[in-house]
């Protein structure tokens, strides 16, 4: 990720200074981007503090633990203590889409960048949504503070500290497309870097309250969080990093620096200092998505002992999703030729691989998701450009009919999230989304063997969940064995269902993203996991013997 922060004078700007770390970018000003970046994500992965961390999920009043990369935390009502005042006019754009998404990617691949967390106008102040409080002692905040400080920032220690009382003027906040780059703060953010590219930029100056800490004596701080742990897992660590100049201050500027941030410029004492941060980051492969999350509290401190003290703050950030060509409906083949019919489709999206009297291809209506990074069953998600049937439901992993080009060629076993008892089975939820939000799973046996899921009397789980991001595993007991020879089940993962009644086939949307005009028109992403099972007799069942031999499945491996 392209990171850059500025200290302006008013609007024109001086840019002061440049460390480059890796594609995490630090930008106090008007300076050169490096060929050869001094840092890389490789170098600040071994540092990254991991936090076993309690949440309640709301599952049938089960509750869950889970070990999880760290986490934005604090979830109190916030006390607003801090007034702040949001952006007007064009200087707020919450969302933007992503042009120059052009070859070697997949001709028709559209992507977006939306601000999140965004005003709430339901709010009497739209933007008291975005206000945090002092963070309390458990915060994640001091736990990355005190895992970063050895490498950062040696000896320090923080603290959590009272509210202040001021106002923050948050002048512009929008995302940001490099592509077409239009306003002077688009400029700013992309001159001279990688397209395509998308991210966001934010300008907030703090005027202190009577009874704040002078203004020489605060500091930005901020709790950068983003998915680029492996397999896309949430990590965090205190923004700069690592620290600039060689600096053993854990402040977003330096101190001189710092200085140059004071307004009114060159008033003695100040009474407000500049924020400002333009992070983004460039689309290297399709699927892409990235989740970005800031923490910024403003801070006071003590050079002598090296306390930091954390007041309160805002959130901020953005989300960017690349996706290949939405998967189109393929024209009616009178023909069992699968290879045919789904050929025909020029799309990329996760299907079933069920055999299609499920309905698993497009001309059957077959289920399918075109984002699933930031939600999964399992470890892994991979595209195809049509439901892949074969009678042991792995035509995807094998890839039978071809796969996208946005997965780079790869065959992978992506019903990997679910593991089968005698009366039982075991559903891990993969969770890189900030944020506790939505999710159902439901699950469809074919219990009367006819070839169908019939819904909804084979509808047998049924589960809405809330879900935290990590890494969870959930036990459903079953009435029956739900590996009983040749028995077929699908699993359905989705994100916040705008429909409830999500079915074994069909796309379906979420609410956070899209509402019901746009759904009708099929201008939203849907995001989530189709699974497909099913068990593979072993060669003493008579009953295998009988009814899969003919289809040739018989010695190959059984499903979980």
């Amino acid at each position: 990720m392209y990171h850059s922060a500025i200290c302006y004078y008013g609007w024109v700007g001086l840019l002061l200074d440049l460390a480059v770390r890796g594609d995490h970018t630090q930008l106090l000003g008007k300076a050169k981007t490096s060929a050869n970046p001094k840092y890389s994500i490789q170098d600040y992965m071994p540092m990254i503090k991991v936090i076993s961390t309690k949440w309640a999920i709301s599952a049938a009043s089960t509750a869950m633990t889970a070990s999880v990369v760290t986490i934005i935390g604090g979830f109190s009502l916030p006390s607003f203590a801090f007034t702040i005042v949001g952006p007007t006019g064009d200087n707020y754009r919450d969302s933007v889409n992503l042009t120059k998404l052009v070859p070697p990617f997949p001709a028709g691949t559209v992507g977006t960048v939306k601000l999140n967390p965004t005003q709430d106008p339901k709010l009497p102040k739209p933007w008291d949504n975005i206000y945090l409080d002092p963070p309390a002692n458990n915060a994640d905040i001091f736990d990355v503070f005190a895992a970063d400080a050895a490498t950062q920032f040696a000896g320090w220690t923080a603290k959590p500290g009272a509210a202040l009382g001021g106002t923050l003027t948050i002048n512009t906040y929008q995302a940001i497309d490099c592509g077409t780059p239009v306003t002077p703060i688009d400029i700013s953010v992309c001159d001279g870097i990688s397209v395509p590219r998308g991210g966001a930029a934010i300008i907030a100056t703090y005027a202190r309250g009577a009874a704040d800490p002078a203004i020489k004596d605060l500091r930005f701080i901020s709790l950068f969080t983003d998915n680029r742990g492996e397999n896309g897992a949430l990590v965090s660590h205190i923004d700069p990093f690592p620290n600039d100049h060689d600096d053993d201050l854990p402040w977003y500027y330096t101190e001189g620096q710092t200085t140059e941030s004071w307004r009114p410029t060159g008033a003695n004492p100040p009474t407000a200092m500049l924020f400002q941060d333009l992070p983004s980051d460039s689309i290297r492969k399709i699927p892409f998505s990235r989740v970005v999350r800031f923490e910024t509290y403003l801070a006071t401190f003590d050079l002598a002992t090296k306390d930091a003290t954390i007041h309160d703050g805002w959130k901020w950030g953005y989300d960017i999703i690349a996706l290949c060509p939405a998967p189109q409906t393929a024209p009616k083949i009178k023909s069992l030729d699968i290879l045919a019919t789904a050929q025909s489709s020029d799309g990329c999206a996760d299907f079933g691989d069920a055999p299609d009297s499920y309905s698993t291809l497009l001309n059957s209506d077959g289920p399918f998701y075109r984002e699933g990074d930031l939600q999964r069953l399992g470890n892994l998600w991979e595209t195809e450009p049509d439901g892949q049937p074969t009678g042991q439901a792995d035509g995807d992993d094998k890839s039978i009919l071809g796969n996208c080009a946005c997965t780079d060629g790869l065959l992978l076993d992506d019903e990997d999230g679910v593991i089968f008892g005698d009366s039982w089975v075991d559903v891990t939820f993969n969770i890189n989304r900030p944020d506790p939000n939505p999710y159902q799973l439901r699950a469809w046996w074919d219990t009367n063997y006819n070839g169908v899921f019939d819904h909804t009397s084979e509808l047998y789980i049924d589960d809405l969940l809330t879900l935290a991001p990590g890494i969870f595993t959930k036990r459903y007991n079953l009435g029956f064995n739900p590996k009983a020879d040749g028995l077929y089940s699908r699993f359905r993962l989705t994100w916040d269902p705008l429909d409830l009644d999500v079915k074994p086939f069909g796309e379906y949307y979420s609410k956070a993203d899209c509402n019901t005009t746009d759904a009708a028109a099929g201008n939203c992403i849907s995001h989530g996991e189709v699974e497909d099972y099913v068990h593979v007799p072993e060669p003493s069942s008579i009953f295998g013997l009988l009814a899969f031999g003919g289809l040739g499945l018989m010695g190959l491996r059984k499903k979980r």
